[in-house]
């Protein structure tokens, strides 16, 4: 799984990760001292994901002590002094021993599809799944009233040749497909208008969710003159 850049800022992250990210992680950066109020040292933040929504939020001192802190307080801060240097480390669950009459013969994982079986012209999408259903919000959305907004006219270009999505293994089906159709029209020529007018069964605000996942996972960013 790459690390997750949020240099976009937690208040636009933190929704991309309730909606795309299912497994236990710890978002962690340090940040500077009295950021935060009521913390006078410099620390190191922590937000504790399940599922991809925060479950607590605190800090970890010097003498290592923890204090939990308001989390409205972490996106204050972040969003007047940061962005910080937020990295994601996934949390590792400890897997039971197995009783001997329960081990079985290890199964084949599964091989992921070439990265040309996802390249989609809009004319198959249709042919894939309905408009209803690539549009269909996330009952996940940990603040569905949360809307990026990013210029019209701004032009993404691509990080990579490739999507890998193979470290979200729980994002569902459509939720795929989209991410991948949208990152198939980035080319460093078509604007935010011009992808958003590619798809004219899904809403504009999902279609800049998508970019801006794309951008907070290195897959994409802005062409800038």
């Amino acid at each position: 799984m790459p690390p997750v850049d949020v240099s976009i800022g937690l208040q636009r992250a933190l929704p991309l990760l309730a909606e795309y990210y299912k497994d236990e992680a710890i978002l962690q950066a340090k940040v500077p001292s009295r950021t935060i109020p009521g913390v006078r040292e410099r620390c190191l933040c922590c937000i504790h994901l399940r599922d991809g929504r925060p479950i607590s939020c605190y800090i970890v001192k010097k003498d290592g002590k923890r204090q939990s802190v308001d989390l409205d307080l972490v996106q204050a801060a972040d969003t007047k002094r940061g962005p910080f240097d937020w990295s994601l480390e996934p949390v590792k669950q400890p897997q039971p021993q197995p009783q001997q009459s329960d081990m079985l013969p290890d199964m084949p994982p599964d091989m992921p599809p070439q990265a040309s079986q996802y390249t989609y012209t809009q004319s198959q999408l249709p042919q894939l799944y309905s408009p209803s259903q690539l549009s269909q919000p996330s009952h996940n959305n940990l603040f569905p009233s949360v809307t990026p907004s990013i210029n019209k006219d701004a032009i993404p270009i691509r990080l990579r040749q490739e999507l890998d999505l193979s470290w979200l293994s729980s994002m569902g089906r459509p939720q795929q497909i989209l991410l991948r159709a949208v990152f198939n029209f980035i080319n460093g020529q078509r604007s935010v208008a011009e992808i958003k007018a590619k798809f004219p069964h899904v809403s504009d605000d999902k279609i800049e969710q998508t970019i801006i996942f794309l951008m907070a996972t290195h897959f994409a960013t802005f062409k800038y003159e």
